[in-house]
């Protein structure tokens, strides 16, 4: 999953255009030949370049990709780091940046990584929520990453609380 494979309809609701690499498996883990399948740099989870069994977690990895990059309104591969203008970021790094911050328990980073074009207006919880999300689908390890059933859950519980507060 990329930005590019997210569409918008006439309403406005999203949808997916490419549904992933785990649905050309079968429930055996048995499926096409995808040694020579390619993806894109900065959403291919570490198992998938280390040609490793695919599973539904390599498309949990690269929602966390996404994820960040919706929030940051730009390309993880285009973040600055540390004030550090053209440094190039990798996914590693930006978590590692990231989950820092979520550890520092200061709220006021929570506007620096978000997207400048808001200008400060957005719900700090959501965004944070958001974030922490972002970083478990981002875990090394897949077993460690949340299902996308608990993502969405997780997404419907951050707005409804949203709306309790409005």
């Amino acid at each position: 999953m990329k930005p590019e494979n997210i569409l918008l309809d006439e309403d406005m609701e999203p949808k997916i255009t490419d549904f992933g690499l785990s649905k050309l498996l079968n429930r055996d883990g048995s499926g096409p030949d995808m040694s020579r399948i390619r993806g894109t740099r900065g959403y291919m989870a570490p198992e998938w370049v280390s040609s490793l069994p695919i599973t539904e977690k390599v498309d949990v990895y690269s929602y966390g990709v996404v994820l960040l990059e919706l929030v940051k309104g730009m390309r993880i591969l285009d973040w600055v780091l540390d004030g550090k203008e053209g440094l190039e970021a990798d996914v590693r790094s930006v978590v590692k940046m990231v989950v820092s911050k979520l550890e520092s328990n200061m709220e006021s980073w929570v506007a620096d990584l978000m997207d400048d074009r808001l200008h400060g207006e957005f719900n700090h919880l959501q965004a944070r929520l958001l974030m922490q999300l972002a970083v478990s689908c981002l875990e090394e390890d897949k077993n460690k990453r949340p299902t996308m059933k608990y993502i969405v859950q997780m997404l419907i519980s951050a707005e409804d609380e949203a709306h309790a507060f409005t």
